[in-house]
């Protein structure tokens, strides 16, 4: 797998410069995923970001005691566990299985800060897409429950 050229397919990282692009693969690991496998859990600790590659994920949130609520699915380009280059201490709000066979790179959030603190251009270019992914989903959720929260009041 050519870690930069998916990198640069991804929602995430696609208007990184093609030389910082290349400086994140090579900090990324690849971790295959099979059908039904947990990438993440609710509650854990956070430990790394995903882009997924290849493949397609669920992601979940726990509703009530034993009951769960789907919030997406997410496929090739599209990322995950991003709040975790920002805040180490927050608890995983999701949990995400994957649906099929499913290849992600894997950002370490350590040697992630590590090279942006290196590379203080890419650093700059790197967090602000992370804020602008981060801006993107939070607006997504805001008027998703905005939309939920008229449909009920009308009926």
């Amino acid at each position: 797998m050519d870690r930069a050229t998916e990198l640069g397919k991804s929602s995430l990282f696609s208007t990184l410069p093609a030389a910082e692009i290349e400086k994140l693969a090579g900090i990324a690991e690849e971790i295959t995923y099979n059908a039904g496998d947990q990438l993440i859990h609710e509650g854990d600790a956070p430990d790394k970001l995903l882009v997924i590659v290849m493949g397609s994920v669920t992601v979940t949130k726990q509703v009530g005691p034993g009951e769960e609520e789907q919030l997406a699915v997410l496929s090739s380009g599209s990322h995950l566990g991003e709040a975790v280059l920002v805040d180490e201490a927050t608890e995983r709000a999701i949990t995400a299985k994957a649906l099929e066979k499913t290849f992600v790179l894997a950002f370490d959030p350590a040697a992630f800060r590590e090279l942006c603190e290196a590379d203080f251009e890419l650093g700059y270019h790197a967090y602000r897409a992370i804020a602008l992914a981060m801006t993107k989903r939070a607006r997504g959720f805001m008027n998703q429950t905005a939309y939920y929260k008229a449909q009920t009041l009308h009926h």
